[in-house]
């Protein structure tokens, strides 16, 4: 099954370079199956190897995964 992933991700274009099942989530609208949705907060400091490392690994499951990346913010004055 295909993992949904944001095609401006890093990790879109290396694993369609390595043959793994990817859509753009603007595209997965109208799909058969129900993703599962994974929300990732990624707090390591090489964050592009880790979110493609991610990425990998749910591309190699069985079930169609929905991969949404988090980011925290900070509210000005804090």
């Amino acid at each position: 099954m295909p993992i949904i992933l944001p095609t401006d991700l890093p990790a879109f274009s290396t694993l369609d370079d390595e043959g793994h099942m990817v859509v753009g989530s603007e595209n997965e609208t109208g799909r058969a199956a129900t993703p599962i949705r994974i929300a990732l907060l990624n707090l390591m400091p090489r964050k592009r190897t880790t979110e493609t490392q991610f990425a990998r690994l749910l591309a190699a499951s069985s079930q169609q995964i929905e991969l949404t990346l988090l980011t925290t913010c900070r509210r000005a004055g804090a």
